[in-house]
């Protein structure tokens, strides 16, 4: 099957299936944290703090819930807020692109434990 013939939930598995274990392992204890606690996404410190103890970088997670660094790299923007472009964002590395284009596939919620497998 070729990639532009995959539904958004087929590619969403694809891509998370090509992440390494500790940031697969991050991304579904972080949305397993903010959904039992009944919030539709998790704010920035949970996904800093989750990463932390599971010892990922926190770069590569955030992104996947809608949060990029600003230029001051211990400050993030949320990108649900509507903060697209506000002078004080750094350009987005391209190692961040992938957790957005995540986030923006589902529309800009969180559907991690509904399609992680």
């Amino acid at each position: 099957m070729q990639m532009h013939e995959l539904t958004n939930e087929q590619l969403l598995q694809a891509f998370v299936d090509s992440l390494p274990e500790e940031e697969k392992a991050t991304l579904i204890a972080i949305a397993a944290h903010t959904s039992a606690h009944g919030k539709g996404r998790p704010d920035m410190s949970t996904v800093a703090r989750f990463a932390k103890t599971f010892g990922v970088e926190v770069g590569r997670v955030a992104p996947f819930f809608g949060y990029v660094p600003r230029r001051n790299r211990k400050r993030w923007v949320d990108v649900a807020e509507g903060a697209q472009a506000p002078s004080d964002i750094s350009a987005v590395h391209r190692s961040y692109l992938p957790g957005l284009f995540t986030y923006r596939l589902l529309g800009g919620r969180m559907a991690f434990t509904d399609t992680i497998h």
